[in-house]
Parts: structure tokens; sequence; C-alpha cells
């Protein structure tokens, strides 16, 4: 399963399990660890299982993945890991591109899911029809190919539901999910 920040992605894969339907999610590392840990047994308590994105969570989603099971990701920001600068609404944009490429070198499947809020307490999800994995043998092409395959389902989903994107920091600039945000004086403008 393969997300964006769009509605309340967390929420509506806690809204799968009352159908059986385990899944191995990588989340954010977060400093300090002890606080991660504490998001992720938080998360995990209903079933699923979390790890931050690093070489150990990785390993098991691509273990999670070979021996059939279900790997949720989001792939609309740049955490950490294989990324490319790649059109997004017309503008490049660093994105990952390390669901893609995991799913290329497992053989999984790429379901794009997405939610969307819905009145006042409402949550409505939509599994998509799987992406049509491009396989041409170079890995780098075939990763920036069907990223932006993915891409193309995220725009779309975005023009219907624009006030349902929560991204924190810009994603346009290439730098902002590295950099430190600037030092604001206390009541001085932005």
């Amino acid at each position: 399963m393969l997300s964006a920040h769009l509605g309340n992605p967390e929420l509506a894969v806690q809204g799968i399990l009352p159908r059986g339907v385990k899944v191995f999610a990588l989340t954010e590392p977060v400093q300090p660890h002890r606080v991660a840990r504490l998001v992720d047994n938080l998360r995990a308590s209903k079933g699923h299982s979390f790890a931050p994105v690093g070489f150990a969570g990785v390993k098991r989603a691509v273990q999670t993945l070979r021996g059939g099971g279900i790997v949720a990701l989001m792939g609309d920001r740049d955490i950490e890991g294989p990324k490319a600068s790649l059109p997004f609404f017309g503008e490049e944009a660093m994105m990952p591109t390390g669901p893609i490429e995991v799913a290329l070198r497992t053989g999984a499947t790429v379901i794009p899911s997405f939610s969307m809020r819905t009145g006042k307490d409402g949550i409505e999800t939509h599994l998509e029809e799987p992406l049509d994995l491009e396989r041409t043998g170079d890995r780098e092409r075939d990763a920036r190919t069907n990223t932006l395959r993915f891409l193309a389902r995220v725009e779309r989903r975005l023009r219907e539901h624009p006030d349902q994107w929560v991204v924190l920091e810009s994603i346009w600039d290439g730098t902002a999910a590295h950099a430190k945000p600037p030092m604001v004086a206390v009541g001085e403008e932005v």
C-alpha cells in the first residue's frame, strides 16, 4: 500500500484491522528514540507493526513483502533514503523513490491507497487499481518512471481534495526536508 499525507492515512490503515488485514508500516524517525518507540508502540497497540525508516526498517519491509505480507508506505514526501528530483504539479520536487524501488526488487504489487476526511467524524478510504510497474532492467529509470506514475495518482487526488493534504514543510525547494527552520524573533513577521 502506497499512500500520501492526504486525509488521515494512519486512521485509514487502522480501519482495515477489523477485516483481518495487518500491515507493517515504516514511520518517520523521531528524536529522541524513546519518543519514536513510544509513538510506534501506541500505533501498534491495535495489531499492526511499525518501525522507523532506516536500514533495519527497510530490511523488515522487504522480509514482510517476500513473506507475502502487506507493507504501508508514504510516497509524497522525502524523509530519507532514495530520492529523485521529479515534476510534481509542474515543478521539480525531491520525491522518494524508495517505495517503488522496494517493489521493483521484491516483485510486490503497489496499490495506491488514499483517505479523505468526510463530515465531522468520517473517513473514506480508496484502494486504487495497482500500478502497472514498468520493468526494463534499468533500475534508476524504472524507479523514476514508476514513481512518476504514482505521483500522477497523488496529483489527481490532491486536485479533488486540496484541503486534505498535510505536509508541514516545503517539498518544492529541494532543501527544506534537510534544512533547519529559520530563527524568528518574537513579534517578527514571517
